[in-house]
């Protein structure tokens, strides 16, 4: 059985890993401060919205599946119609992520819950804020995407590493959202 090499492009692989690295470090310093004080973390995560978490981690989740599906429909019969639909549904779910995520921010801040008002507010929100920011950026690279695969009559090896590198960046933003659900939603 031959091996298939790791898609998309080394220097993304790159990013991708050093960004998993730093929020991974982030998070372990979380772990560390709850578990050394997991009263404080547990009253004060209660001003968290766990539902609106469990409906952000189905979005993410499912744009994640619909990216995977739009990089297989370039590859097959869907052409890039089917191709750029899925990446537009991908990139749309990422914005109701981020509206819904703004929204609890915003509800939060107007509780007094901001950064510095507890070691559990400022975990909260480095670690939101920066996972926000490159949901930002990830919704930026599937539109981009989008754009291009509707002018492609099928997937050149340009497109299709772009896509597999914006798929590994998108996908560690998956990976890291059901982390920090569960530290912050479901741990304390």
């Amino acid at each position: 059985m031959s091996r298939r090499p790791l898609g998309g492009d080394l220097a993304w692989w790159v990013f991708v890993a050093s960004e998993f690295g730093t929020i991974n470090l982030f998070l372990l310093v979380y772990a560390f401060n709850l578990r050394s004080e997991p009263e404080l973390f547990a009253a004060t995560s209660s001003f968290l919205h766990p539902t609106l978490a469990y409906v952000n981690t189905l979005l993410l989740l499912t744009s994640g599946f619909l990216l995977a599906h739009a990089i297989a429909a370039a590859r097959g019969p869907g052409g890039p119609r089917v191709t750029r639909l899925r990446l537009l549904g991908a990139a749309a779910l990422g914005v109701a992520f981020l509206g819904i995520k703004g929204y609890e921010f915003h509800s939060l801040a107007d509780l007094g819950m901001v950064l510095g008002t507890s070691a559990f507010s400022s975990h909260y929100w480095i670690v939101g804020g920066f996972h926000w920011l490159h949901v930002v950026l990830g919704v930026g690279l599937l539109l981009a995407l989008a754009k291009r695969a509707s002018s492609l009559e099928s997937p050149d090896d340009e497109w299709s590493t772009q896509a597999e590198s914006y798929g590994a960046f998108w996908h560690m933003l998956d990976l890291v959202w059901v982390l920090i659900f569960a530290l912050f939603y479901l741990a304390p």
